[in-house]
């Protein structure tokens, strides 16, 4: 039980009662030869009568083994050790046994910690990221164990020299760190288990699997970690943390590329995640995930107005219903189908989509966010601030959801509550370059001009506009506020002419806003009439944004916004 060794303790204290109870018979067997041994010595000098057996007799009869070594010390001097040890271990048995179990009911929280890159090549940086969030799903589907997200861990890549206080700062009971290296055609993992509390390391192995073994190795990795945190498995269980999509490793690492590009949106490389995703596709035609990855790719695109709604709606309804036809349990799928039915004028068939993603998966955030902007959209307000609380309560650290919640209170005028949720926002990530433009908008209907202009500038500055930042810094300081704002969206709406002309896609609705803040309300509504026959989810932030306030008199405004589905 003390053995320095953790795998050469007693796992379990049915093993340590099996051995008490052999060394038990194996003493009160040699101390019974021993009386035999020394009655046969008394018998060549005499032979008392027998006795008929006394209540003390029968006293020592009954007694516990450890009475028995007691009464057996005066006699044998041998027997003294053997008796002293077995009563030291009945003494610290249960101390110890008190610490594996509170040690199995204790590891119930987990933060997987980005896994280290120490192949010295960027272009690794998928396999390292795409293996720390493949544990993160599978782990977190066990149902007794609390894994950290993504959102959450990924804050720390890069910084994760000390993760015992990393662990503390969290709130978990454990850490699992790791390395991952490429050698040729093979793979180096390393993986280490840390206690918090203590510091002390619970486990750590090295796996040298093929690339072409990799779903294999890390169906591994995942059991063991169960096995260590003592963590009983049902057969359901068991197969949420083995299951694979691909049986093809090349067809995943594809997968686990695209992912990989596809969580850069809305920043420049994102459109990759299509390219792998295709490729994966080609090389297992079976592959439900990659099909699902590819739904989101069209689907999400188009609803921030990043993709063309003309084309690619279609593209991702095409995607999603393959996916489902091959694996109708991917909650992915169905969030991805919601968006292209809620595009589509179906708003009751959308919402049963996005219930049925969450009920898959009650800890799929994404699927649940999305259904708080459906229940925003449908002006089910109540609804949709208590689904943002659960998202938060599950992924507390993530800019996106943090954001979104801001973004609830601005839509519903609750702007002290909007300021204090965009500046938590940026407390996460300081060079979120829309969350100072929206903060910024939130000050400006305050009446904070001076707060606005700062935060506008930093937006501007953080895309790489300098030349409209200086803009509307120094229009601002030379002729006041109205003639910074003018200048600005003039300067916005010259940016998004040069765009369509290179022959970019420009939606509708950008142009939509830049009129408006440029107060021609005629071109605002030619461009919204454009705007309509453009289905994405920049039509919606009309009903709701306040900056289109200028535009709800008109009776124009009300029968576009039923043209494209919500309610007045």
């Amino acid at each position: 039980a003390l053995r320095k060794d953790r795998e050469q303790r007693y796992q379990t204290s049915k093993d340590l009662l099996l051995d008490l109870r052999d060394c038990r018979e194996e003493l009160a067997f040699a101390a019974k030869l021993e009386r035999t041994g020394q009655a046969e010595k008394k018998e060549t000098v005499t032979e008392p009568a027998a006795a008929a057996p006394t209540n003390e007799t029968a006293a020592v009869n009954t007694t516990s083994s450890a009475s028995i070594i007691l009464a057996e010390i005066n006699r044998h001097k041998r027997g003294v050790t053997a008796a002293l040890a077995l009563l030291l271990l009945l003494v610290t048995v249960g101390a110890y046994f008190a610490f594996l179990a509170g040690n199995n009911q204790a590891i119930d929280s987990l933060a997987i910690l980005p896994f280290t890159n120490a192949s010295g090549d960027p272009e690794m940086e998928y396999l390292s990221d795409g293996l720390t969030e493949s544990l993160i799903n599978s782990l977190a589907q066990l149902p007794r164990l609390h894994v950290l997200p993504r959102t959450t861990v990924f804050r720390f890549k890069g910084k994760a020299d000390d993760p015992q206080r990393i662990g503390k700062e969290l709130g978990v009971r454990a850490v699992l760190t790791g390395r991952v290296q490429q050698r040729g055609d093979s793979l180096v993992i390393q993986t280490e288990l840390i206690e918090v509390t203590g510091g002390a390391q619970l486990w750590g192995d090295r796996y040298n699997p093929k690339l072409a073994n990799l779903l294999a190795a890390q169906s591994e990795v995942a059991r063991d970690i169960s096995r260590k945190l003592q963590i009983k498995l049902s057969g359901a269980d068991e197969q949420k943390l083995t299951k694979n999509y691909t049986e093809n490793a090349a067809a995943y690492q594809l997968y686990l590329r695209g992912h990989y590009h596809w969580l850069k949106f809305p920043a420049r490389g994102f459109e990759k995640s299509r390219d792998y995703y295709q490729q994966a596709i080609d090389l297992d035609p079976n592959y439900a995930l990659a099909y699902a990855g590819l739904a989101e790719y069209y689907g999400f695109g188009v609803v921030f107005g990043a993709l063309s709604p003309a084309e690619n709606w279609a593209k991702s309804e095409v995607a999603v219903y393959k996916a489902l036809a091959l694996d109708d349990t991917l909650p992915d799928a169905y969030s991805a189908l919601a968006g292209v039915k809620q595009f589509h004028h179906d708003r009751a068939g959308a919402e049963k989509d996005l219930l049925r993603a969450i009920e898959l998966n009650p800890k799929y955030t994404e699927g649940r966010s999305h259904y708080c902007a459906f229940l925003e959209e449908a002006g089910r307000s109540e609804e949709a601030l208590a689904q943002h609380q659960r998202v938060l309560e599950m992924e507390p650290m993530s800019v996106r959801y943090n954001y979104f919640l801001a973004r609830f209170f601005y839509r519903t005028r609750a702007y002290d509550r909007a300021i204090e949720q965009y500046q938590k926002t940026l407390e996460l990530d300081p060079n979120n370059a829309l969350t100072h433009e929206m903060l910024g908008d939130a000050f400006e209907l305050q009446g904070k001009q001076q707060e606005a202009v700062v935060e506008w500038s930093k937006a501007l500055t953080l895309t790489e506009d300098n030349e409209a930042a200086q803009l509307l810094e120094h229009t601002y300081a030379a002729s006041g506020f109205k003639a910074a704002l003018r200048a600005r969206w003039q300067k916005r709406l010259t940016q998004l002419n040069a765009q369509a002309q290179r022959g970019e896609y420009v939606p509708a609705m950008n142009y939509v806003l830049a009129q408006t803040r440029l107060a021609d309300k005629e071109q605002a509504f030619a461009w919204l009439a454009k705007a309509e026959q453009e289905p994405n989810g920049l039509i919606f932030e009309v009903k709701f944004d306040p900056r289109y306030d200028s535009l709800r008199s008109d009776p124009r405004f009300a029968a576009s916004v039923r043209r494209v589905g919500l309610p007045e």
